[in-house]
């Protein structure tokens, strides 16, 4: 089993990163008018890039998803060799990403510590605790809420208003800063992205079992295909965004069309990527080289129309 994670994920994970890593890059390059000058540093630059998540901006995000398969073979081992590790997971996860943070701020002063998984392993040993006891999760989760009780709701009610106030503080915070320039201590910003982040994963959990209940069938679809194409839509949406942003950037980010324009660039830059997507897996061959894996609905679409295909050609011939 591990064999095969690790393949899918050097076949599906690791080399479409290399292949987008250097084609954002050179995109990067040509833009700056710099892709034809010193060959040798561009080269260098770009694999510091690589080995950092940093050759473009959001690539951070794959690059420590490449970490995290790294770890996740200890990380397990170690969560089912002891029950008292299990129940400590969270706090030690938050201890040593709390741990990192201050050793950073104060002594090792590492600026893209973004792309390294410390930063994240409170939300790694949470995702392992909510997987370890999923059954018992699972049940509420898919509950009703007129099913639920007492206790219950009051903390599903606790959880969203929690998630409600620190979202409202950590917006605060950052347009203070921008708007008025005025900047607090850095931790704080970075306990505000935490716990804002952490309480979003919950309340998105239990929205996605909400909406698996109650939504109409064709927006489950929607959300489901969405879902499976994610991967390849996080590699090219920003592609989109940079031609979008071309277009709007003559817009002053004082006018009322500025809002427009941002919520246009979401839709835009989803809505293409998930376009793109869809037609790349259904008529490039091998389109997973860059874009990770097919989607199982696509792929058994694909195997109908091979299939058709043949049988066509087999009429032909005969």
């Amino acid at each position: 089993m591990i064999i095969n994670f690790y393949r899918r994920r050097l076949k599906y994970i690791l080399l479409p990163y290399l292949l987008v890593s250097m084609g954002y890059y050179a995109l990067t390059l040509y833009v700056n008018g710099q892709l034809t000058q010193n060959f040798g540093d561009n080269l260098s630059s770009f694999f510091r890039a690589v080995v950092t998540g940093s050759a473009y901006a959001h690539l951070y995000f794959v690059f420590i998803s490449i970490q995290f398969y790294l770890l996740f073979p200890v990380l397990l081992k170690l969560l089912q060799s002891s029950r008292l590790l299990v129940r400590w997971a969270v706090p030690l996860g938050f201890a040593l990403q709390w741990g990192f943070i201050f050793w950073n701020k104060y002594e090792l002063h590492i600026v893209e510590k973004g792309s390294l998984a410390i930063s994240y392993l409170a939300y790694y040993m949470l995702g392992a605790f909510i997987a370890i006891h999923f059954d018992k999760v699972k049940i509420w989760l898919m509950k009703p809420w007129r099913e639920q009780s007492a206790a219950q709701k009051g903390w599903i009610r606790v959880l969203v208003s929690l998630w409600l106030i620190a979202a409202f503080i950590h917006v605060q915070l950052w347009y203070v800063a921008r708007h008025y320039g005025v900047w607090t201590d850095s931790l704080w910003y970075e306990l505000l992205w935490n716990v804002h982040t952490i309480l979003s994963a919950l309340v998105l959990l239990y929205a996605a079992f909400l909406i698996q209940r109650r939504a109409p069938r064709r927006m489950i679809a929607f959300l489901t295909s969405l879902g499976e194409l994610s991967f390849a839509i996080y590699l090219i949406h920003p592609l989109l965004l940079a031609i979008f942003r071309k277009l709007g950037s003559s817009i002053s980010p004082e006018s009322l069309t500025y809002v427009f324009f941002i919520y246009g660039g979401l839709v835009f830059a989803l809505g293409g990527s998930w376009l793109i997507v869809q037609i790349a897996f259904r008529r490039i061959p091998k389109s997973w080289i860059i874009l990770g894996s097919v989607p199982r609905s696509l792929e058994s679409s694909l195997r109908a129309k091979s299939v058709h295909a043949s049988n066509e050609m087999g009429k032909f011939n005969t």
